[in-house]
């Protein structure tokens, strides 16, 4: 997030529509007093608030209203933002201030990421060799410094330390699992779940504290050369049989569909894509303004791995590259401890990365002119519809504990789909 600017007008989307924004009890004061500046000002902020009516602590107490063409309120016809224009950015409620900006506080440190979903932010990480490493910075950089994520909790000190300490070694541990460039990205992948599956006895419970010792030598078992030559070889000579995980993939890629309009889009013309390509399925794209593609789900999966199979060597490895760097910020901003496990945190960023997969095959920028444009533009939607939403996470773990889907054979069939 360094040298980070929004782009305002000169981006091709905007953070500024379909999102419903939070407004909290703080930003509707700062938001009072600057329109009350202007005889006309409180009764313009009031029509662009929705009230809520709860009063639990913490809780937003409005929202900003969506004008009906799903942009906010205060988006002028320059994309940019009537309130901070008219303001400046004191004015703003937090969400709209920090926003790509994510904080988390791990013990003393505070940690700064950035949101895929916004399109820039995907460029500086996932197109710069090391957009995604941990580097000290200015405090300035954090904004207000709104935090998101939190390991100090609750509990006694004892508690706190071994749940940072759980957190670090984990996320860490995963990292450098990922970051093995003798193996290619799949393998890393599969790295990662046999850690997570192996780690299961030795993590923190409610009656267990984090084993730092037993984690160390399981993680230095892993990551000897034979042990990692090993489960190369056997991802490599498994053959994924019948339909894998298609059904829980495709599952995933369209229960956010009707979230966000442009993720909606997206899907819409990666599937038609399929369509037009393969000539075995029937009746060809959908024509246009018909409204969203039907999804035929056996056949348009042969028709992705049709497509995959014919992908040049280049374009499947800028594939790998946005899969990689999606899971690289995915452990960053999101940790394993909100899951009800790290297995099921593991297969989670799994489907995730299986569908992101299979929107990057279809589309025709990745073996084009511009692969590079084809992985931001695929990238950002997607993280649109799948990172910001905190409701999502459960409703992904429980397609993956009602299918059973949590076993080693499980996460390789994910890697391979």
């Amino acid at each position: 997030m360094i040298g980070f600017e929004c782009l305002g007008s000169a981006c091709e989307d905007t953070c500024c529509q379909d999102w419903q924004i939070p407004v909290y009890a703080d930003d509707l004061v700062r938001l009072r007093s600057a329109f009350d500046a202007s005889p006309a000002g409180r009764p313009a902020l009031e029509v662009a608030l929705e009230l809520r009516t709860s009063e639990a602590a913490g809780e937003p107490v409005a929202t900003l209203r969506l004008r009906e063409d799903h942009h906010c309120h205060f988006l002028d016809a320059a994309k940019l933002c009537g309130v901070h224009a008219a303001h400046g950015e004191p004015a703003l409620p937090v969400g709209c201030s920090m926003f790509p900006r994510w904080v988390a506080r791990l013990g003393d440190r505070l940690e700064l990421h950035g949101e895929l979903s916004c399109p820039e932010v995907v460029r500086r990480s996932l197109l710069d060799d090391q957009g995604l490493e941990l580097i000290a910075a200015d405090a300035a950089l954090l904004g207000r410094g709104d935090v998101r994520m939190d390991a100090l909790g609750g509990g006694d000190k004892r508690d706190r330390d071994s749940t940072i300490a759980e957190v670090e070694a984990v996320r860490g541990s995963l990292v450098r699992l990922l970051a093995t460039p003798e193996f290619p990205a799949a393998s890393r992948l599969f790295f990662a779940a046999r850690l997570a599956h192996e780690a299961r006895d030795v993590l923190e419970t409610e009656r267990r504290r984090f084993d730092a010792r037993l984690f160390a030598k399981l993680v230095a078992r892993i990551e000897e050369p034979t042990s990692l030559n090993a489960l190369h070889e056997r991802l490599e000579g498994t053959a994924v049989r019948g339909p894998g995980m298609a059904p829980l993939v495709l599952q995933v890629l369209t229960a956010r569909a009707d979230r966000d309009r442009s993720y909606a889009q997206l899907m819409d013309e990666i599937v038609a894509g399929y369509l037009s390509r393969d000539a075995t399925l029937d009746g060809g794209a959908a024509a246009e303004g018909s409204g969203p593609v039907p999804i035929n789900g056996a056949r348009l999966w042969g028709a992705y791995l049709r497509r995959r199979a014919a992908l040049p060597t280049m374009a499947l490895r800028w594939v790998d590259r946005a899969l990689l760097g999606y899971a690289r910020s995915y452990l960053g901003r999101q940790w394993h401890t909100g899951s009800p496990d790290l297995v099921v945190y593991l297969h989670g960023l799994l489907a995730r990365l299986a569908a992101l997969r299979f929107l990057l095959v279809g589309h025709p920028g990745i073996d084009g002119d511009d692969p590079r444009a084809a992985v931001v533009n695929v990238v950002y939607r997607f993280a649109r519809a799948m990172d910001h939403n905190d409701a999502w996470a459960p409703v992904l773990a429980g397609f993956l504990l009602e299918g059973a889907a949590t076993t080693l054979d499980h996460a390789l069939a994910l890697i391979k789909t």
